[in-house]
C-alpha cells in the first residue's frame, strides 16, 4: 500500500502500461499509482528532485546517482510504404534504408538516437519541405500509411496493429537492433517492496 509515482517514456507508454495497471490495481487496492509520460531528461531530472519514484525508460543511461535495474531486450522492426522500393524484402538490412525517407521522433526522446544509431547516413523525412515533429509512434505509422516512407518502431508497438498495417512491418537481418528497458530509481530510493510489486507485474 501507498503511492508510487512512476515516470514512462511515450514509445513505452501505450504498449507496456495498460495490462500492468489493472493487474497492479487489482492485487493490491491500498496501492496509489500515479504515472506521467515524459522524456528521458524529464525522466532522470524528476528522480533526482524527487518529483518521482521510478522510471521505466531504454538505457544504459550515464548518470552516477540513478540505478538501472534492466527488465527486458526489445527488437526494432521496420514499418514500410507499400510504394517503397524495400517493400518486397523480407528482412531489412539498416544500409537498404539509407535512400529511404524515414519518419523520426522529434529530438528530445531517446528512440530518436537509437534509430539515427541504426541508419547511420540516414536522412530524416522532408515532403516539400515540411519537417514533422511527434512525439507518437502511432503518429510515424501514420505519415507512413498516408506519405509513404518508412520508420523504425519498438516490436511492442506490434499488438495495437491491424492485419493489414502488420502486413508492412519487416524485421531486420541479425543481428537485430534492440533497445534495453530498465526501471530506474535514485540511488537513495527506499519504497523497495512497492518497486518489487511493480517488476514483479512488468516481467
Amino acid at each position: 500500500s501507498g503511492e508510487l509515482k512512476v515516470g514512462i517514456i511515450p514509445t513505452l507508454a501505450p504498449y507496456l502500461l495498460p495490462q500492468v495497471i489493472s493487474s497492479m490495481m487489482e492485487k493490491y487496492p491500498g496501492l496509489k499509482l500515479l504515472i506521467w509520460e515524459y522524456t528521458t531528461e524529464d525522466i532522470i531530472h524528476h528522480l533526482k528532485t524527487g518529483v518521482l519514484d521510478c522510471g521505466l525508460l531504454a538505457t544504459p543511461l550515464v548518470e552516477e546517482s540513478i540505478i538501472e535495474d534492466p527488465l527486458f531486450y526489445e527488437n526494432f522492426v521496420t514499418y514500410i510504404s507499400k510504394n517503397s522500393k524495400l517493400f518486397k524484402k523480407k528482412a531489412i538490412d539498416p544500409e537498404d534504408l539509407e535512400a529511404e525517407n524515414i519518419w523520426l521522433l522529434n529530438e528530445r526522446h531517446c528512440m530518436r538516437s537509437q534509430v539515427l544509431n541504426i541508419c547511420r547516413t540516414t536522412q530524416e523525412n522532408r515532403l516539400q519541405g515540411l519537417t514533422y515533429n511527434t512525439g507518437s509512434v502511432e503518429t510515424l505509422i501514420k505519415m507512413v500509411d498516408i506519405n509513404n516512407g518508412a520508420t523504425i518502431i519498438p516490436e511492442l508497438a506490434l499488438a495495437e496493429l491491424s492485419n493489414k498495417q502488420l502486413g508492412k512491418i519487416r524485421p531486420f537481418k541479425t543481428p537485430e537492433p534492440v533497445r534495453e528497458i530498465s526501471l530506474v530509481t535514485h540511488k537513495n530510493f527506499i519504497k523497495k517492496r512497492m518497486l518489487n510489486a511493480f517488476k514483479e507485474e512488468i516481467m
